[in-house]
């Protein structure tokens, strides 16, 4: 009999046969951060926070689901798709085309590097969810393969490729991808497909009143119930105000007709329409790749007049504000998802960082109520009747990345023991891990006895087959496992720069299992309990 394991299987499994909890030991355990609080384990703070209970401990209102963003101390969780890996889509956009939602975004995984020449162009990806929980990666918007021309286009040294935003067009019955690109005449590529996940065709350069003198920069699309599209972009012309402009009937390129909001040091903005007045979000000031504020103007019509700018938050609770989706609500009627990106704080690669969902409250003048960047929120989010009944959490994983970095004394170290209650024979190993600051070395993963330290097993996983993004990676494994014995799965790696990440969790209830880190290159180790990494086994019973 095979069995594969994971974090998830724990409390159902640990009270069956003692096989179980060998799998369970083979969670590895995280130790504390070894990077600043304001790195990529970041901690929601300013005046918008709020503690509130564990969210596994409060029952959700009838028809609402949580949108959970931090652990209780304000940690940063990262969202997983179905397959285990995380979800790697940034700077973009939730839809819902049909009864399926649709997160599109910038992949980071294979090693895109804002501005640094050289570094690959990554493209767009898309995920599709029927609940906004469970996620299924549904691949690449279009072919951004070694050599093709979208390379030269939007890899590192052109300064990039970002916001892919899709609106559905019911005439020509295509879906229309907008991007922003620095090296396009306007600023802006165009595509469109048959279908919400691609792939999408290049229809070229559209055309803008700008287009003439054009540095354009984020955008936004937004179609109006007569079916009229708008185009709301920034231009970076007049120091960061906000143009907008009617789209053609086809989506695919501006009429002339626009207006501008005479702002200055904006960009990401988000256009959406709620009880006949229409909004537009953005980010105040502007800031790549950082913590900015989000600010809002309303009008009456999409080309104003447009109120002065209000502040929703002063740090978008830890990022940049990316968009503003209209959802159908449970019962009836609309709700308003409100995105930002939780950056990184510069980094050149944004692989890692994470995103704040909340729904937006209004009052009853129609302005939006003040963000709180609370560790979870209620939604009355709309489900297919094909979404997993069992409404669960999505996974909740926190990132480190110290594998392989300097410790006290030495490099660090992770190991967890385990001991099977039956003999039977380990198939695999995956290992959820990222790199980040571009490791010259392998990340070495052991299979030992203990307490002799005999190695079993050996693998040497190359830094090209780990993504920037946090994904599985899978290693073969021939070992026999004898009844009552204790073993370990040590991961290690001697790094002149960069390190290897983990995906763990530290709000589970008390186990007996003992996992741990060594900071002195595996001379001593440090038990370290109840902090699972995600990583799971295939067994075979003998």
């Amino acid at each position: 009999m095979r069995i594969h394991l994971s974090m998830r299987d724990w409390k159902r499994c640990t009270a069956r046969k003692p096989i179980w909890r060998a799998v369970l030991a083979a969670l590895l355990v995280v130790g504390a951060c070894r990077e600043s609080p304001l790195g990529e384990d970041q901690v929601a703070t300013g005046e918008d926070i709020e503690r509130l209970p564990h969210v596994d401990s409060v029952a959700p209102p009838p028809g609402t689901l949580p949108l959970i963003n931090f652990d209780p101390a304000g940690n940063r969780l990262t969202r997983f798709d179905v397959e285990g890996n995380a979800v790697d889509a940034h700077g973009g956009e939730i839809r819902r085309f049909g009864d399926t939602y649709y997160w599109y975004g910038e992949h980071y995984g294979c090693g895109f590097e804002w501005t640094i020449p050289g570094t690959p162009f990554c493209g767009f990806r898309v995920y599709s969810s029927p609940d906004l929980v469970h996620w299924t990666d549904r691949g690449a918007l279009f072919d951004v393969t070694e050599h093709h021309p979208w390379q030269a286009r939007c890899q590192g040294r052109t300064n990039g490729c970002f916001r892919p935003h899709v609106l559905y067009n019911p005439t020509t019955k295509r879906y229309v991808l907008w991007i922003n690109a620095y090296d396009a005449p306007g600023g802006f590529y165009v595509m469109e497909a048959t279908s919400p996940t691609g792939p999408f065709e290049d229809r070229g350069f559209p055309r803008l009143t700008t287009s003439a003198d054009a540095f354009n920069g984020d955008h936004n699309l937004f179609a109006d119930d007569d079916g009229t599209a708008y185009l709301v972009y920034t231009d970076w012309r007049k120091g960061g105000d906000l143009m907008i402009e009617v789209l053609g009937p086809d989506f695919l390129t501006g009429t002339g007709r626009h207006m501008r909001l005479g702002l200055h040091n904006v960009e990401a903005p988000s256009m959406f329409k709620r009880a006949g007045r229409y909004y537009i979000t953005m980010s105040d000031p502007k800031c790549g790749y950082c913590t900015t504020g989000t600010s809002y103007v309303s009008a009456p019509t999409p080309l104003g007049p447009w109120s002065a700018p209000k502040k929703l938050t002063t740090t978008s609770c830890g990022g940049q504000p990316a968009h503003v989706a209209e959802l159908p609500a449970h019962g009836g009627g609309s709700w308003y998802l409100y995105m930002s990106d939780l950056w990184n704080n510069g980094e050149k690669n944004e692989a890692t960082g994470d995103q704040f969902w909340a729904a937006l409250s209004f009052d009853s003048s129609g302005e939006i109520g003040r963000i709180t960047c609370a560790p979870y929120n209620y939604a009355p989010v709309l489900t297919r009747e094909d979404a997993p009944t069992s409404r669960a959490r999505a996974e909740r994983h926190r990132l480190q990345c110290d594998i392989g970095a300097p410790g006290t004394t030495g490099r660090v170290q992770r190991e967890v023991r385990f001991t099977p209650g039956s003999t039977s024979r380990l198939r695999s190993v995956s290992f959820t891990t990222y790199q980040k600051g571009s490791p010259t070395s392998p990340l070495i993963l052991q299979i030992l006895s203990v307490p002799d330290g005999q190695v079993l097993q050996q693998s040497e996983i190359e830094p090209a087959r780990v993504s920037w993004a946090a994904r599985q990676v899978i290693v073969p494994a021939e070992v026999t496992l004898t009844a009552g014995r204790t073993y370990a799965v040590r991961a290690s790696a001697t790094l002149d720069r960069g390190c290897y990440g983990i995906a763990f969790r530290d709000d589970l209830p008390p186990a007996s299992l003992q996992s741990f880190v060594s900071t002195n290159g595996g001379a001593n180790w440090t038990i370290e309990r109840n902090r699972p990494l995600k990583v799971s086994l295939s067994l075979e019973s003998e």
